[in-house]
């Protein structure tokens, strides 16, 4: 039973990789973060097991993997942003949402690309602002450093757990590895 379900699962696989042509489901959100004219790179941070451990002890949240992947544009301007995409299960339906880092690791934007959760759950744009400009060692505690939407609390809780989580992994390991 077990070998059948894990080939049911392959399959599935490797039938959503050719439906989209070998390619990400999240590259087609690269237009809204980067413009045509830059140039972006897929890329992936492998975590071994000390790493992981360290990473998710200073960050108070288990990675469900150990390999990340991120995308990396390079911009006219020479400068270099990193974007994250998160697909998180908040109460009982997912969203996804991408961060944007520039290239001292601070959050230069955050979008909500899908959000299944009811329209009262979904955090405002003033609220995801409060998170630009952060990067370690700044505080992403929410009732400490970050106010709970009203109403929201398990959002709230997803995107600063979810947020800590990228701005400490590319200033412990992104960051040293460029």
């Amino acid at each position: 039973m077990k070998k059948i379900l894990f080939l049911l699962v392959l399959f599935v696989f490797f039938c959503t990789v050719v439906a989209v042509g070998g390619k990400s489901p999240y590259e087609r959100f690269l237009p809204e973060f980067f413009n045509d004219t830059t140039a972006v790179k897929k890329h992936r941070v492998y975590l071994n097991k000390k790493e992981l451990e360290l990473l998710q002890q200073k960050v108070s949240a288990r990675f469900k993997s150990p390999v990340i992947s991120y995308y990396v544009s390079q911009q006219m301007d020479s400068s270099t942003a990193y974007l994250f995409f998160v697909n998180e299960i908040i109460r009982t339906q997912p969203a996804v949402i991408g961060v944007l880092l520039d290239q001292s690791g601070a959050v230069k934007d955050i979008k909500i690309l899908a959000f299944h959760e009811p329209p009262g759950y979904r955090p405002p744009q003033n609220w995801l602002a409060i998170f630009f400009k952060k990067k370690p060692p700044a505080p992403f505690r929410l009732y400490n450093d970050i106010p709970v939407t009203t109403g929201a609390t398990l959002t709230a809780q997803m995107f600063s757990r979810e947020i800590r989580k990228i701005v400490y992994l590319f200033d412990q390991k992104i960051r040293d590895d460029k």
